[in-house]
């Protein structure tokens, strides 16, 4: 067992320690994330949000815009330039040179780069947008060859050109055969697949092409080493590998030193937790003695170690629980003992009825020629015994009903002192002495469901004293409770059967005497009280008994 709770402690700091590697790598991913949102990272314009675009467009004094360094250079690694239009196609600020800057866009403008691939733009506030137009170096030089009046040969000046850009210029014919090059680079002629790479992120290709089909059919081209060309260099990897190695080291250290103080904690409180759970078994047991064990508890005073004083509040838990279990285990032993008896008196309550209805019976059918006041007196008795009969069945019932929440209670607004009164006109007695009419006190009560309640305390009172003893009903109010107190001045009883005098299995008369009733009065007057959100009492000494039923004052 203390193996497993170790094993349980590993495991816990275990899933700790993925936390913290989870964490790590959040907080790693979050810091590139926000390393990534400044435009020095973005290898391609496009891919930019709009949030970010707008902090790199600012205005100056005079209320010009103007784009950021880092936005402008961003924009010409990905081969073109920026121009930011107005809602009627307008310029009004521009990244390109003097000679490519437009001061208006048409719709057929628009219409005609809506094809072109390499064009973007993005939906501003305030009915403004920013155009992004993809033209490299490669698109200018090709351009001016093809505008020229020499094309398709190529001048000196042009050569020179071509140069100082150390670009190329070739022709192909419609099946992709290199027909003109302007310069032997030593290079392979162009495919189809190279001529799509142009389509590319500009940032990973290590020539610029430009390309344009001829009315000829032919396909003049223009090539030239990428000024911007970025790959994802030996460097960064080699930075990475060891970035790698060391988050791995510093994890393996975390890792070992996590599993050695998991160990020491499961060895340090594993033997407290396995104390509590050998006291736990036991108690599942039903044995409520307490678990030797010297190492955890000092032999003076029995309290728990110095070192183990954390878990005395679960110790003295535990201690309590078990006295409780005890203790209710005393109570429902006599609590069966007490349905025992209740079942044997119950018994004896339904048997002897029942032998004398028999016993009437037998001789009613006998050939005996009786008289008819004979028979009259016999049929008498045996309704008499099967009324009584009828009454503990319904009794024992009700019971049931009220303790499974079976019976109804209709709720209603009572002034407790005039249902009283009303009570007092229907019963004829002369040793009850009811209340006066006083203050009002009202009750949320179902009238019919408590006079059944009076009926039984009452009659309780009466039944079990001499008879003529006195018994008074009084009512009080005690904070928001109002006190209905029936209190007789007969013989009181013993504190036994105080204390299980609403008990359904508690019978505290003799079964065999002659009094009428059920045995089940009181039990169920406590059930009807306790339905009506109300308390019941009692109190006795040798001067006579009190109950008390408390109701909420509403």
């Amino acid at each position: 067992m203390s193996s497993k709770i170790t094993l349980r402690f590993v495991g816990y700091f275990f899933i700790f320690y993925l936390s913290i590697a989870v964490a790590s790598i959040l907080i790693i991913i979050l810091l590139a994330i926000k390393g990534f949102s400044d435009f020095n990272a973005y290898t391609n314009i496009r891919e930019a949000d709009i949030g970010t675009i707008e902090s790199h467009i600012e205005r100056d004094s005079e209320g010009n815009f103007l784009f950021s360094n880092a936005i402008k250079k961003s924009a010409e690694e990905s081969g073109g330039f920026l121009e930011l239009i107005d809602k009627e196609g307008n310029v009004i600020s521009s990244s390109a040179e003097e000679s490519e800057k437009h001061s208006k866009y048409t719709f057929t403008d628009f219409n005609e780069m809506s094809a072109d691939k390499g064009s973007y733009i993005w939906l501003l506030k305030k009915d403004r947008s920013l155009l992004f137009i993809e033209r490299t170096d490669s698109d200018v030089l090709l351009e001016t060859l093809i505008t020229s009046k020499s094309f398709p040969s190529i001048t000196n000046d042009q050569k020179r050109l071509l140069e100082e850009h150390k670009a190329v210029f070739e022709l192909y014919n419609a099946d992709g055969s290199l027909i003109h090059r302007s310069k032997d680079n030593g290079k392979d002629a162009l495919n189809g697949m190279e001529l799509l790479e142009m389509s590319q992120v500009l940032a990973e290709q290590k020539e610029i092409k430009a390309s344009k089909t001829l009315e000829d059919g032919t396909t003049a081209v223009v090539r030239m080493p990428n000024p911007h060309y970025a790959p994802f260099d030996t460097t960064m990897i080699n930075f990475l590998k060891k970035f790698l190695i060391g988050i791995a080291l510093f994890h393996g250290i975390l890792l070992l030193f996590i599993i050695l103080f998991s160990l020491w904690i499961g060895q340090r409180f594993g033997r407290p937790v396995f104390y509590f759970m050998k006291k736990i078994e036991k108690l599942s047991r039903k044995d409520y003695g307490h678990v030797k064990d010297h190492k955890i508890r000092n032999e003076k005073d029995g309290r728990l170690k110095k070192k183990y004083r954390v878990y005395e509040d679960v110790d003295v838990s535990l201690i309590t629980l078990a006295n409780n279990l005890e203790e209710n285990e005393r109570k429902l032993q006599k609590t069966e003992q007490l349905r025992e008896d209740w079942i044997t008196g119950l018994s004896h309550d339904l048997k002897t009825p029942l032998s004398s209805i028999y016993g009437y019976s037998v001789m009613l059918e006998s050939s005996h020629n009786w008289t008819g006041e004979e028979v009259k007196k016999f049929a008498s008795v045996m309704q008499e015994k099967a009324n009584y009969m009828d009454a503990l069945i319904n009794d024992l019932t009700y019971t049931y009903q009220l303790k499974n929440d079976g019976v109804l209670i209709e709720i209603e607004k009572i002034e407790l002192g005039k249902f009283i009164h009303e009570y007092a006109r229907k019963i004829e007695t002369e040793t009850v002495n009811f209340p006066e009419v006083g203050a009002s006190f009202y009750v949320a009560i179902d009238p019919r469901r408590f006079t059944r309640v009076l009926d039984n305390v009452i009659g309780n009172a009466i039944k079990h004293n001499p008879e003529g003893t006195p018994i008074h009903v009084d009512i009080n109010l005690e904070n928001d409770w109002v006190l209905l107190e029936v209190r007789d001045e007969g013989i009181g009883m013993s504190p036994t059967m105080m204390e299980n005098l609403f008990d359904r299995y508690y019978r505290g008369t003799n079964t065999t005497s002659g009094d009428s009733g059920t045995g089940l009065g009181l039990t169920i007057a406590k059930q009807l009280v306790e339905a009506h959100g109300g308390k019941i009492s009692v109190d006795s000494n040798n001067y006579g008994t009190t109950i008390t039923i408390r109701l909420l004052h509403v």
